[in-house]
This record gives C-alpha cells, structure tokens and sequence, in this order.
C-alpha cells in the first residue's frame, strides 16, 4: 500500500481548472491515485458562478471513494503566503477503507473555511491555513474491531458488540503456565479527549464466571488513540461514542493545526 496526499494536491490544479465537468474530471483522476485506485470513485465540486483569477473560490468539495488501502491520508497545515485559495466546505466520505493495517467501515472529514495554498504544490506539499472548523465520524464494524483487538491481545482476540457494550474474548496465559480461554464484557468511554476506553464489568475464565478484577487488564484497555490509529496528519479530538448490534461510531473534532 502506498501513502496518500488526500485532496490537497488538487487544489492547486482546481485553481487553474475551470468549472463543471472538466474540474470534476480533474479532481476525480488526482484522488483515484491518491487513494490507491478505489473501487468506486464519485467527486461532485461547486464553484462559484465566474470562476477565474488568483484564489479561487470553491464552494462545496465532495469525494466519495469506496474499498481502497492507504498508508495515511497526509494533509498538512501552516502559514500560508498571499497566494491562497479558498473551500467553503470540504467533504471526504470513505467506505470499507484500511488507514495503515487498520479498517474502518466508514470515515467522514467534513471541515469548513478552509485557506489553502495554491504555490505549494510546486514544491510537493500542500499546505492549509491553521483555521477552520472541522468534525470526523469513524464507523466500526465488529470484524474492524476484531482487527484493532488482536493488535492489543493477540492473535485469538475476538470482538462482539452489543447495544453500549463491548465484549472481547481471547485464549491468554493468565498466570499459568497453559493458555485459557476468557471472554469480558465491558463499556466504551472516550478518555482523556482522544481515547476510545474499554472497561471489563464481567467475565469468564475458562467458562466460570470470575469478577473481572481477575483479568490482568482490570482497569481497561485504549482500544484506540485518534492522534495516532485515524493516521489523517490533522489534530483530532474524541468525543462521542455510540455502540450497537453491529455497529461502533466515533466522532469528533478535526483540529487545522500542528501541535500535538
């Protein structure tokens, strides 16, 4: 898989484009590169109606791509000289995608008054103003979770999700000498702003019913860190959590600056 400057590249041919169908046939060839050659690829752009000049003015920016692999999506934010364009909004729908080794069932960037550099691009990097106002929402399926689990427990994790709840299972040397077989249901919290927190309330060791202060990881796990798992190259927050059936979503703020 190879890494990805999301969108940002194309803004500098978007200045240089023109309106219509031909920007939309221009920004859909850069992303179909960029995003590793998605199984289906729909950009929609507007414009304003006399398009032309330096700093042009996009109104809505929409890619939706569907099954494709990347290392990282790279977008970039600094100080920016005179030349700079402007999107009113900016609107990135992501189906059945691998950030990394990481899936994701869906991933939504929607950010809004965007500045970005049109020179840059010369040089190879993108870059955005440090302002703006941006939201994310991450969507999980239960195998996308089995995925993150076994990064933490191993090989044998198995994750199941039930309405608020989350249970994870995995054969572990507890203590012994022989692997056993446990399974702990637990709740997800976000934690510390940028965590997605999994705390055991009940389990089984081998089929018996033990409290959970048995387990070795009794205090939770941080399933997730945004900061570094969604790997976007944008300072995101986590603040919402809501688990069902077969779905887990997560949403937060998207952050157009640098500090960590």
């Amino acid at each position: 898989m190879k890494g990805a400057a999301l969108g940002l590249g194309l803004l500098l041919l978007l200045s240089r484009a023109g309106s219509g169908p031909r920007l939309e046939r221009i920004v859909a060839d850069y992303l179909r590169d960029a995003l590793n050659r998605p199984e289906i690829l729909v950009v929609r752009v507007r414009t304003e109606p006399a398009w032309g000049g330096v700093g042009g003015h996009i109104r809505v920016l929409e890619a939706r791509a569907t099954r494709f692999a990347v290392d990282r999506l790279r977008l970039e934010t600094g100080a920016l000289p005179r030349l700079a364009g402007r999107v009113d909004r900016f609107l990135v729908r992501a189906e059945a995608l691998e950030l990394g080794s990481l899936p994701l069932s869906r991933l939504t960037l929607d950010i809004r008054g965007l500045r970005y550099d049109l020179s840059a691009g010369l040089s190879g990097t993108i870059r955005l103003a440090n302002r703006g106002a941006g939201a994310y929402t991450a969507e999980l399926s239960e195998a996308d979770l089995t995925v993150w689990a076994r990064r933490r427990l191993g090989e044998t994790a198995r994750a199941r999700l039930e309405p608020e709840r989350l249970v994870l299972a995995a054969t572990s040397h507890l203590g012994g000498l022989f692997p056993i077989r446990w399974e702990a249901t637990g709740t997800l919290t976000a934690a510390d702003g940028f965590a997605l927190f999994w705390r055991p309330e009940s389990a089984t060791i081998a089929g018996v019913a033990v409290p959970a202060e048995r387990l070795p990881f009794a205090d939770g796990l941080r399933l997730i860190d945004v900061r570094d798992d969604l790997n976007i190259g944008l300072r995101l927050s986590l603040e919402r959590v809501a688990s069902g059936p077969d779905r887990l979503e997560i949403a937060g703020q998207v952050m157009l600056d640098t500090r960590r």
